[in-house]
C-alpha cells in the first residue's frame, strides 16, 4: 500500500513540474482538436446572398481523434474577390437565345458513358468511358472500334475512368495521362485512385506506366480523383474529392479534398514552391488548395494577370459552387458542414467565399474560359455544364476577373458532362454522358464556316 501511494505521489509531482514548464500559450503535440483565438467579431455579408458569414467571438472546432497537421506555410495576404453584384442576382439564371448566326451540329454520337474529351493538334478526339475503362479515339467523326487502352475500373457510383489530358509536348512525345478508380480484384484487393501515362502510337497505347496513387477507402463510391489539367507553368494539376470523408478536406496530411500541383515525372513529383511543401514534414507536399468536397473540373483563366483557376464544386444539399482557386487557400468544406448554418464560411481561417453559389443540387461539371473567335461577344466568358438540369451556363467576369457580373443559360442547348474550346473557334459540349450515352455537339458561327 505504501509503495502504491509513493508511486502515485511521484507521478503527480512529475506532471506538475511538466505543466509548470509550459507557458500558457504553448500547445501540446498530439492534443485532440485545435482552437482559433478570436476576440473580435467578424462579419462578411453579400447582399441578398444565400451564404453570409457572421462570426461572433471565438470559433470552436469539434475535436477529432486524429488532428490534422497544421500548415508550415501560408500564402501571402491576397485580396479577397469582391462581388460586383449581389449573389442573389447571380443565383437568378437568365435564359438567353444563342447569337443569330449560331448553329449546332453533332461532332460524334453514340458515345458510351463518356466523361472527359480532349482534342489532339491533328484533330483527333480522345475520350474516357466511365463504365468500360476504355480510352476511345475519334477520327474524322468516327469512333474507332478498337479502344486505345482498356483499364480494369471500379464502376460503383461515381467511380470509373474519368480524367484525360494530353501532355503539353504531345506532338513530339504522344503522351496521354488518364485517371481512374482501380478495381479491387485487379489490384491485390486494394481500391485506389490512380493516374497512369501511356504513349499513343497509331491510335493504340504503348508504354503504360503508373504515375500516382491516392487512397479510395470508402464503399460510398463518390468524390474520387476527377480531372487533370496542365497549367501555364507546365505543372500537372489534379483534383481529388474527399472520398466521402469530409474531415479529410481540412487534413493537410491527406490528399483527399484538395487540388494538387505536380511535376509531370514518373512517378509524379512535387515542386518545392508548393504552398504547403515541408519535405519530410507531415504535410502532403503536392497540395495546392484544400477544403474541397468534390471539385469535378477546373480550368485556368488565360486572360487573368495572375494564376487564376476556376473550379466547379459539388456541395451536399447546398453550395454547388464555382470557385476562384488561389494557391494555399481554404475553400471551407469540413466535417459537420451544415447547410442551415450561416457561419459556414470562415474568412478568418482563410476560407474563400465562392464566386457563385446556389441552393439545391445541380452538380456542376465541365468548365472553360471561352477563347475562340466564333462569338467575339462571348470572348473571355466562363461556360460550365450542370449534370442534373443539363444547363449550359454563361458568366461574364469583371475587369479584375475575380467576380462575376451576370449569370445566363443558353436556350435550347443541353450540356451535362464536359465542355471545351473547339479548334475552329467554336464551343464543343457533351450532351449526356457520365452514367449513360452521350453526344458531342458543336456550337458554331455559321457565317464563319
Amino acid at each position: 500500500m505504501i509503495r502504491r501511494i509513493s508511486v502515485y505521489v511521484i507521478l503527480v509531482l512529475t506532471a506538475a513540474i511538466l505543466l509548470a514548464a509550459c507557458s500558457p500559450n504553448d500547445s501540446i503535440s498530439g492534443a485532440a482538436g485545435f482552437q482559433v483565438q478570436s476576440s473580435d467579431s467578424v462579419k462578411l455579408t453579400v447582399e441578398g446572398a444565400s451564404f453570409s458569414t457572421l462570426l461572433e467571438g471565438p470559433v470552436l472546432f469539434t475535436p477529432t481523434p486524429s488532428p490534422p497537421p497544421t500548415a508550415t506555410a501560408f500564402p501571402a495576404n491576397t485580396p479577397m474577390p469582391q462581388a460586383t453584384i449581389p449573389m442573389s442576382r447571380l443565383q437568378h439564371i437568365q435564359p438567353e437565345t444563342p447569337p443569330l448566326a449560331a448553329e449546332v451540329d453533332i461532332v460524334v454520337g453514340g458515345m458510351r458513358t463518356p466523361v472527359t474529351v480532349v482534342i489532339a493538334p491533328d484533330g483527333r478526339l480522345f475520350y474516357t468511358e466511365k463504365e468500360t475503362g476504355n480510352v476511345r479515339v475519334v477520327v474524322d467523326g468516327v469512333i474507332l472500334p478498337e479502344p486505345v487502352l482498356t483499364v480494369p475500373v471500379s464502376t460503383g457510383g461515381e467511380q470509373g475512368l474519368l480524367g484525360i489530358v494530353l501532355d503539353p509536348d504531345f506532338e513530339s512525345n504522344h503522351h496521354i495521362w488518364v485517371s481512374y478508380t482501380t478495381q479491387r480484384e485487379a489490384n491485390d484487393g486494394v481500391k485506389e485512385n490512380r493516374i497512369i501515362r501511356f504513349t499513343e502510337v497509331n491510335n493504340l497505347a504503348t508504354d503504360v506506366v503508373e504515375a500516382y496513387n491516392s487512397p479510395n477507402s470508402t464503399d460510398d463510391a463518390t468524390h474520387n480523383l476527377n480531372n487533370m489539367v496542365f497549367g501555364p507553368d507546365g505543372m500537372l494539376y489534379v483534383t481529388i474529392g474527399d472520398d466521402s470523408q469530409s474531415h479529410l478536406a481540412q487534413h493537410l496530411g491527406d490528399p483527399r479534398g484538395k487540388i494538387h500541383r505536380f511535376l509531370s515525372t514518373i512517378p509524379l513529383s512535387v515542386p518545392s514552391d508548393n504552398p504547403f511543401y515541408d519535405g519530410d514534414g507531415p504535410n502532403e507536399d503536392s497540395i495546392y488548395a484544400y477544403g474541397l468536397r468534390n471539385s469535378f473540373d477546373f480550368t485556368f483563366d488565360p486572360l487573368a494577370q495572375e494564376t487564376h483557376i476556376l473550379a466547379t464544386e459539388n456541395g451536399p444539399d447546398c453550395d454547388d459552387e464555382v470557385n476562384l482557386i488561389l494557391s494555399g487557400h481554404n475553400y471551407g468544406w469540413r466535417e459537420r458542414y451544415d447547410c442551415e448554418d450561416p457561419h459556414r464560411t470562415l474568412p478568418e481561417a482563410n476560407t474563400n467565399p465562392p464566386m457563385l453559389s446556389w441552393e439545391g443540387t445541380s452538380s456542376p461539371t465541365g468548365i472553360i474560359v471561352y477563347t475562340g473567335d466564333d462569338f467575339p461577344e462571348w470572348y473571355g466568358n466562363v461556360f460550365f455544364c450542370s449534370y442534373v438540369d443539363g444547363l449550359l451556363h454563361r458568366l461574364e467576369l469583371n475587369r479584375e476577373r475575380d467576380a462575376f457580373r451576370n449569370h445566363k443559360s443558353i436556350d435550347g442547348l443541353s450540356c451535362q458532362t464536359d465542355i471545351l474550346n473547339g479548334p475552329d473557334g467554336s464551343i464543343y459540349f457533351l450532351e449526356g454522358g457520365g452514367f449513360g450515352e452521350g453526344t458531342l455537339k458543336r456550337l458554331y458561327n455559321a457565317n464563319r464556316q
